[in-house]
């Protein structure tokens, strides 16, 4: 973990996920960006914007409770004057230093604002299906202010090698890590839980079926 976030070749960032798949950054995003985002979070929420997550994609699209029980309201940064151009932003120079450094070849990006009610979860999963390379890097940056043990919807992530990695979903933080060999899940949260989570892709996203609720 490190408290900054730096685009340059001494970030640990790199070796982190070359070596263990997973890296933590806190402070990726400021105070004053994360109160921006969860601002446009509630006012989504009063538009009736949120809708239940699914899984699986395309054909294999389904909704299952049992999984997963979470909302999320999808993001399109082509929009003009886009209230998280700075979340964006921020991601296109992560996607540079991870083309930079380790040499991924990434292309696009897919976010959504995600909301998890108290008693909300995500049963343990991959975020992509090995050697399909659509999701490459998944990144969950946490809007949750005052946030304190006893509040739940902790991440745990699954190495492939070594011990379970429980993340607290403190505001600010990201968690970043690879998405066809790193399975994680979000335990049971006790109180509302926020997020802007997605993937970096090797291909371009263009405006498929999952940009068609996106604001």
């Amino acid at each position: 973990m490190h408290d900054t976030w730096t685009f340059s070749a001494e970030s640990p960032l790199w070796d982190q996920l070359g070596g263990d798949g997973y890296s933590l950054i806190d402070a990726f995003l400021s105070a004053e960006e994360v109160e921006r985002s969860l601002d446009l979070i509630h006012r989504r929420e009063e538009e009736d914007r949120f809708q239940s997550a699914g899984i699986g994609t395309l054909g294999d699209y389904q909704k299952n409770r049992v999984i997963r029980n979470d909302y999320i309201c999808w993001l399109d940064p082509s929009l003009p004057d886009h209230p998280l151009q700075f979340f964006f932003d921020r991601i296109r120079e992560l996607i540079q230093g991870l083309n930079r450094y380790c040499y991924l070849g990434l292309q696009d990006f897919e976010f959504h604002l995600a909301y998890y009610p108290a008693g909300s979860y995500y049963r343990k999963h991959l975020d992509s299906f090995r050697g399909r390379h659509n999701r490459i890097i998944t990144v969950v940056c946490y809007l949750n202010q005052h946030w304190t043990r006893g509040d739940g919807g902790e991440l745990v992530i699954y190495p492939e090698q070594g011990d379970s990695i429980m993340v607290e979903p403190i505001a600010g933080r990201a968690a970043v890590f690879l998405s066809e060999t790193i399975p994680h899940e979000v335990l049971e949260a006790h109180q509302p839980r926020f997020s802007i989570t997605g993937w970096l892709t090797k291909t371009p996203l263009g405006t498929g079926f999952l940009h068609q609720q996106s604001l």
